[in-house]
């Protein structure tokens, strides 16, 4: 057999504190023969905005027998005459669920991918709050290998 090269992609950075988006997910490769992308990081909100912002996008697949694109996150957004708002659920992969929704009352960082490929959430904020809040973090890649004999 030839020897191959194999890299799992690392979770995305989380976003700056500011209202930084977070960062997409490192690829997971099996030399170049099958390659999984890494999902999209969520939006951010900045301090003072009370808007909805995006989940990131469901990271692609290529060659192997089994190329499933994943989910993309859901959006969060926030309600200013309520004061209530919504953190999007992060988008699903084949082997895992994303980053739950959750629902708050001065809005919150986005939450973080679960287990391997699982997609997180963007942040959330409402017009009078003095911070910004993140995107979250986006779970790490897996490579699974079956032999047959």
């Amino acid at each position: 057999p030839t020897p191959c090269t194999y890299a799992i992609g690392a979770a995305g950075t989380a976003g700056a504190n500011t209202g930084g988006n977070g960062g997409t997910g490192g690829n997971t490769t099996l030399g170049a023969i099958i390659t999984g992308g890494g999902g999209g990081g969520g939006n951010g909100a900045g301090a003072g905005t009370s808007s909805q912002q995006n989940g990131g996008g469901g990271g692609g697949a290529s060659g192997g027998d089994l190329g499933i694109t994943g989910s993309p996150g859901g959006v969060s957004l926030a309600q200013a005459t309520t004061l209530s708002s919504v953190n999007g659920a992060g988008g699903a992969s084949y082997f895992s669920g994303g980053s739950q929704a959750t629902v708050n009352t001065t809005g919150g960082n986005g939450g973080t991918g679960q287990t391997y490929g699982g997609g997180a959430s963007g942040g959330v904020n409402y017009l009078n709050q003095g911070s910004g809040r993140t995107g979250g973090v986006g779970g790490k890649g897996i490579i699974i290998i079956t032999e047959f004999i």
